[in-house]
């Protein structure tokens, strides 16, 4: 689903390409991983797609769903400083725009 919603996001829409619709397979992603507790723990790769799914909230101008996954990636990683200093004031930013 990664894989395939990535694909979306890319492609210029021109070609087919949709945000919204990479949005729900990166949805359909997170579901998928979230099945199994212990596969998430400590696991970069579920931390890494919900930053993805942050961004791709923050593209189609859903900033209160973009700042609920930052959210929820601070409460499993406090010290993400990526998300905290860089993609947190960055929608911040945005939705005073």
């Amino acid at each position: 689903y990664v894989q395939y919603a990535n694909i979306q996001f890319y492609m210029p829409a021109v070609f087919g390409g949709s945000k919204k619709e990479a949005l729900e397979y990166y949805l359909k992603a997170r579901e998928l991983m979230e099945r199994n507790k212990d596969d998430i723990k400590g696991n970069w790769n579920y931390l890494s797609l919900l930053i993805v799914i942050a961004q791709s909230y923050s593209y189609v101008d859903d900033y209160k769903s973009s700042i609920e996954y930052l959210d929820k990636i601070l409460k499993i990683e406090p010290d993400f400083s990526y998300v905290k200093n860089e993609l947190y004031p960055q929608v911040l930013k945005k939705i005073k725009e």
